[in-house]
């Protein structure tokens, strides 16, 4: 059957790439998944291991399905979060009124932490699922009987059926690379009954991560944590995705730092791979098709005001549940919880290098409503701070204390305001 209508429906409707694969053949290496498991690097993601056996078995997800068909959805937008032209130099704490007393408005800017590309908007499971089901019931008027449409809910290898159904090919930092728009994508499934024409693999993408990386190193190199121990091959446990949004309780001591000004997520590694670097921005749907789907078109999946690329740390530790839950509910932040994000806010904060947020630290520690992870962040929060304020007064010799620097015009603050040239990364 053509496969190509059901692939254009996927590009009218707002998706980056589209094909099919064969449910028979296991596209995954025999033992990369039992091995990783086995060495623990899965952290405390324990649902991975009780459903590894149906990784290659749509079959048994979908009694009946015969293909597998995965599409990808963009999510870069250069004109809001462009991937810094030199981002080797971003610093740790990586957003506006990080890293010293630094001015905003004319004032002293507030602590803003970074969030993942992909988080910056709805929540992309509600999004990307809303395309997915226009696609599903398409195929059920093909004569269908079975067309279920998955969106990073279920234990499929999703990434090496990507690859099988001719997407695009693995980089060495494990994500998925599709031609145009690099690693900045996310993947969605149908397992289908429909005898759909599979579509050939990439060339050379069968050869496993890195096979058209070159020599290119960069990805590994850059991974703040040394996650990334071998091409394709990320240790969850020191995954800073994995530390600020799966990890329940207290992050290790031993990665805190590491984290930086990472408030939730991670994109270092994809800001580092050369097939991010001229990435095209995520294309909008044909409004036609995305019509009676107002609230999870393609189109609409943009970053949003109360999330952003860059927000304020202070904010979140002030949150209750209810504002919580205002704020973030329908986007990725709301995963972690409220004490996982004020836990995150507090080491931000501690790595922010801004000896004025000791106090917002102290006072939050008072709080009888703070949950004890996040106190215990705090306490680790206050004591970096307290460090960094103890050696900057080292540095000035005794006598009159220095004239105070001129109030910064509006805007200077924001040394992400101008446009330039990527985990859980989610794809």
């Amino acid at each position: 059957m053509d496969t190509q209508k059901l692939c254009a429906l996927a590009r009218g409707l707002g998706l980056v790439a589209c094909g099919v694969a064969d449910a028979s053949a296991c596209p995954e290496p025999a033992g990369v998944r039992s091995s990783w498991l086995a060495a623990g690097m899965h952290g405390e993601m324990a649902y991975l291991e009780r459903n590894a056996a149906l990784a290659c078995r749509p079959g048994a997800l979908a009694p009946g399905a015969i293909r597998v068909v995965s599409v990808a959805a963009g999510y870069y937008h250069p004109w809001i979060d462009p991937v810094p032209a030199r981002w080797w130099q971003r610093d740790g704490t990586a957003g506006p009124g990080a890293g010293g007393d630094a001015q905003e408005h004319g004032r002293i800017a507030p602590v803003r932490g970074r969030v993942a590309r992909y988080a910056q908007g709805r929540d992309y499971h509600r999004v990307l699922g809303t395309a997915l089901r226009q696609m599903a019931r398409w195929m059920q008027e093909q004569g269908a009987r079975v067309a279920r449409p998955w969106v990073d809910a279920t234990p499929l290898a999703e990434r090496a059926w990507a690859v099988q159904a001719g997407l695009g090919w693995l980089g060495r930092h494990g994500n998925l690379i599709v031609p145009g728009y690099g690693s900045w994508v996310v993947l969605g499934e149908i397992l289908t009954d429909l005898p759909l024409d599979p579509t050939p693999p990439a060339p050379r993408a069968a050869a496993g991560p890195g096979s058209r990386c070159g020599r290119c190193r960069r990805c590994l190199e850059a991974c703040p944590t040394g996650a990334i121990v071998a091409p394709g091959r990320v240790d969850a446990r020191r995954c800073i995705a994995y530390l600020t949004i799966e990890k329940r309780g207290s992050i290790p001591e031993e990665w805190r730092s590491a984290v930086g000004g990472h408030l939730f997520g991670c994109d270092v590694c994809q800001e580092a791979c050369p097939f991010n670097w001229r990435a095209q921005p995520a294309p909008q749907a044909e409004p036609g098709l995305a019509a009676g789907s107002s609230q999870g078109a393609i189109w609409q999946w943009h970053p949003r005001a109360l999330t952003g690329p860059h927000p304020a740390v202070v904010s979140i530790l002030n949150q209750d549940q209810e504002a919580f839950r205002r704020r973030f509910w329908g986007t990725p932040l709301a995963r972690p919880g409220l004490a996982g994000l004020q836990r995150n806010a507090a080491l931000v904060l501690g790595n922010s290098g801004r000896p004025a947020a000791l106090g917002e630290v102290v006072a939050t520690l008072r709080s009888p409503q703070v949950d004890e992870a996040v106190k215990e962040s705090l306490r680790w929060a206050a004591a970096q701070l307290r460090r960094g304020s103890a050696a900057e007064s080292g540095r000035h010799p005794p006598g009159p204390a220095p004239a105070a620097p001129p109030a910064a015009a509006p805007g200077t603050g924001r040394r992400n305001s101008a446009p330039s040239a990527g985990s859980p990364s989610r794809n």
